[in-house]
């Protein structure tokens, strides 16, 4: 009888024995072998997974300036903030809105046809949003871009769906490896593309289209990501639902001939209806989600404050960046995560429990307020980012790069909680806490920015101070992580 306490990946032999998620066994016991990733089903998901940073990021490094184009802040930069981050918290209230139906749905219908749909109206929505160039309408279209990417959460449900206990760490270990490469292509696109009929007014600038519409032509080189997705899944995705995978399996054992778009996953339990919300809701569970809302928090407030400060001027609290040097930036933050995750998060899995790895990584974050903090006083001081600024800023890039891996812990967290027959919700339900903290985050982040900078609260420095106590509050809640089967062994 499965508990609270059960995984929900079990082993290839069906059999029901809580399994041990560990990137190496221990030493005094025998090693099971590893099972293959299946790689076209993987890599069909790290694609949809690399929609989000993509067109998620692809607007930070002209964001300021849009906002301040459309003049809706009448000509003062200290408003920007505001609108600013209604624009991002939009995105994810309604991602937070549509992200449990979406992993419901994924459970009752199968998770292929919510992912194709998902990624086709998310290309329309990014290439709408670069046809806007008043405000609000730019509001509704990253609203629409929200409710497309709510479905992220089937994605990692199909993971589980494909994995078992020997490979679903290292299967999760693509996820930050994708964000990464997503926020090195995002803001590339952003910052190189954006008003290139100035940037090359001998030919492009001779574009009716690209004068009128400056930023069209990122955003639309952007949709091509969640396009491809759409295909690619379309043509090459097969179904992985455990309910729909065991049905196509009875029908091959009664020698009907089974659909050949379903794959059987090497960890394929039988659903057995989609359980209440309530009977969701266990006590490790709600721990768990706990820590995804301050993570969720921490690394968006991050992401905002690094998109508010690196552009504004210094003596509004920012260091007067270029659209272009800010591209640089988080594309190099991008390169370091990826190599963080094939390297660090691989090794780290190996030795450590995925709780002892999630606190870790997570404790990182505790560098990024200090580093914000300093990085202006020094500016200020030296009335320009000169060398001491730009080598605070790699080391809040090396920082980020090790607290973001705290993502992968936490799915395999997620996994050995949730019960059998309820992967598309439980992704779903963290995909809500995580949206609804991504939805508050942005606003109340940049309004605190403004607010510090206009009334001089803390010399300009309570926001950083504010986002310190959330961290330190986010250590105290990992703490309380039970342990995972991994280190009950050890």
């Amino acid at each position: 009888m499965p508990t609270e306490r059960t995984p929900l990946v079990s082993d290839q032999d069906g059999t029901s024995e809580p399994v041990q998620y560990t990137a190496v066994q221990d030493a005094k016991k025998p090693k099971k072998k590893q099972t293959p990733l299946p790689k076209v089903q993987l890599f069909a998901m790290m694609l949809i997974q690399f929609c989000e940073p993509v067109t998620g990021t692809v607007i930070y490094p002209f964001v300021v300036s849009l906002v301040n184009e459309t003049g809706i802040t009448g000509g003062d930069q200290a408003k920007t903030g505001y609108y600013a981050g209604i624009i991002e918290s939009v995105f994810f209230a309604s991602e937070a809105l549509t992200a449990f139906a979406w992993g419901r749905a994924s459970d009752l219908i199968g998770r292929r046809i919510p992912l194709a749909f998902g990624m086709l109206c998310l290309a329309a929505a990014i290439a709408s949003f670069g046809l806007s160039n008043k405000y609000w309408p730019l509001v509704v279209c990253r609203c629409i871009q929200g409710i497309m990417n709510g479905n992220i959460g089937i994605s990692k449900s199909v993971i589980i769906d494909i994995t078992d206990s020997t490979n679903i760490a290292q299967a999760f270990s693509f996820i930050p490896l994708t964000w990464g490469l997503g926020v090195v292509v995002g803001p590339m696109i952003g910052g190189a593309l954006s008003h290139p009929a100035e940037q090359w007014s001998s030919t492009l600038g001779k574009m009716e289209f690209l004068r009128q519409y400056p930023y069209a032509l990122p955003c639309f080189t952007a949709a091509l990501v969640p396009l491809a997705a759409f295909v690619f899944t379309t043509l090459f995705f097969k179904e992985t639902l455990p309910s729909a995978v065991a049905g196509k399996k009875r029908q091959a054992t009664k020698g009907a001939s089974p659909d050949d778009d379903v794959v059987l996953p090497s960890s394929a339990l039988e659903s057995q209806g989609a359980p209440p919300l309530r009977a969701l809701m266990t006590r490790p569970i709600l721990i768990i989600l706990l820590n995804y809302a301050f993570l969720a928090w921490t690394e968006q407030s991050c992401t905002v404050l690094l998109t508010l400060m690196y552009p504004t001027k210094i003596e509004y609290g920012g260091l007067s960046l270029s659209s272009f040097a800010i591209g640089v930036i988080m594309s190099f933050v991008g390169v370091m995560i990826g190599v963080f995750s094939l390297v660090t998060y691989p090794w780290l899995m190996a030795r450590y429990s995925a709780k002892q790895v999630y606190r870790t990584c997570y404790a990182g974050y505790l560098a990024s307020p200090i580093l914000f903090s300093l990085m202006n006083v020094i500016a200020r001081r030296r009335g320009a980012v000169d060398a001491p600024v730009w080598i605070l800023i790699g080391i809040q890039v090396v920082t980020g790069a090790v607290s973001i891996q705290a993502f992968g812990a936490f799915l395999v967290l997620l996994s050995q909680a949730t019960e059998a027959g309820s992967m598309g919700a439980i992704n779903g339900l963290a995909q809500t806490v995580a949206c609804s903290m991504r939805m508050f985050a942005p606003f109340i982040t940049s309004s605190l920015f403004s607010l510090s900078q206009e009334n001089n609260l803390l010399g300009g420095r309570m926001v950083f101070l504010f986002l310190e106590l959330v961290v330190i509050s986010g250590c105290v809640a990992a703490s309380r992580i039970e342990e995972g089967p991994k280190s009950e062994d050890e």
